[in-house]
């Protein structure tokens, strides 16, 4: 396995070694679990070359995140990497990507109508730093496929469209939601969480599937007085939730006046003591 830590050494990799083969590309910020693994093994699959970047974008943190407290273990991380059999590790440092003597004349801006819904809405400037830092890793990496779990299903819907914008040449595969146990969904973040959290996090994922049986017998959306019929049913599993979001769409993220069988998208971010946690399914 190469480990790679800037940019110009890849380029020099792919121009001598790289060109013919099939790349697959996984784009992680790192602490790794199940979830980016069940990404590394599909791209390892069918892919000649498996590259994974491990890389926590400053850009895609909005001001009060966890940027600078982030959970970070590369050495662990490494190790899972080679285990599975990844070909390249590209770690660039924050002045590789975003050289600090480099002032740029290009803003990267996403359609309010795209960013006004889900996670966008409460997140202001998140998905204009998810587009720069995955437009700047696929201008390097120049990956025949990319792979994103449907668990930040907002993000792989553009990074699905910013792909057939601008690298035509890269198919972006989505693969499911990866879940402990529980019933929860893995994240990174999970470990800001303790055991007792944890097994009240999972009711979060219970919550969305009791929900979808009155989402069927609604006649029509109306997004209000859903909000309030979920919220009801997270806070009588316990009061400790504090809900940010619950919407529903199509699974192409556009408004619906009423259920459609498997392509109906219910998206929510829940609060767990100061913990923020989202969670989607599509039924």
């Amino acid at each position: 396995m190469l480990i790679i830590k800037n940019t110009l050494d890849y380029l020099n990799i792919y121009q001598a070694q790289l060109e013919n083969k099939k790349i697959g590309f996984v784009p992680t910020m790192g602490f790794l679990h199940e979830g980016h693994l069940s990404l590394v093994k599909e791209s390892v699959k069918n892919n000649q070359i498996t590259i994974v970047s491990i890389f926590i974008n400053p850009t895609q943190f909005v001001k009060g995140e966890d940027f600078a407290t982030y959970p970070k273990n590369t050495e662990h991380d490494l190790k899972l990497l080679e285990a599975n059999n990844v070909d390249i590790v590209f770690i660039p440092e924050a002045e590789d990507l975003y050289p600090p003597d480099h002032k740029s004349l290009i803003k990267i801006e996403i359609n309010q109508n795209f960013t006004n819904k889900l996670c966008g809405k409460h997140r202001r400037g998140h998905f204009d730093g998810v587009a720069l830092i995955v437009m700047k890793l696929f201008s390097i990496i120049q990956a025949d496929n990319a792979y994103f779990g449907l668990k930040d299903y907002q993000q792989y819907v553009l990074i699905k469209n910013l792909s057939l914008d601008f690298f035509p040449r890269t198919k972006i595969h989505a693969l499911p939601t990866i879940r402990e146990s529980s019933g929860l969904a893995m994240s990174s973040r999970n470990t800001y969480l303790n055991d007792k959290e944890k097994k009240l996090a999972s009711l979060i994922y219970a919550t969305l599937l009791k929900f979808t049986e009155i989402i069927k017998i609604s006649k029509t959306i109306n997004q209000e007085e859903l909000i309030k019929a979920f919220e009801a049913l997270l806070l009588k599993e316990s009061t400790a939730f504090e809900l940010q979001y619950l919407e529903i769409y199509d699974d192409t993220l556009n408004k619906i006046k009423k259920y459609k069988k498997n392509q109906t998208f219910i998206g929510t971010a829940v609060y767990l003591n100061n913990v923020r946690l989202i969670d989607n399914l599509i039924f």
